[in-house]
């Protein structure tokens, strides 16, 4: 579980960076 909210964190770090839609794009492929 830590690795997966590590991994998350890197996505909402990078979706900040370069396009907020990436984050929701991500969210909705993380999430059944």
């Amino acid at each position: 579980m830590k690795l997966l909210q590590c991994y998350i964190d890197n996505i909402i770090t990078t979706a900040l960076m370069e396009d907020i839609n990436y984050v929701d794009a991500a969210a909705d492929n993380l999430i059944p």
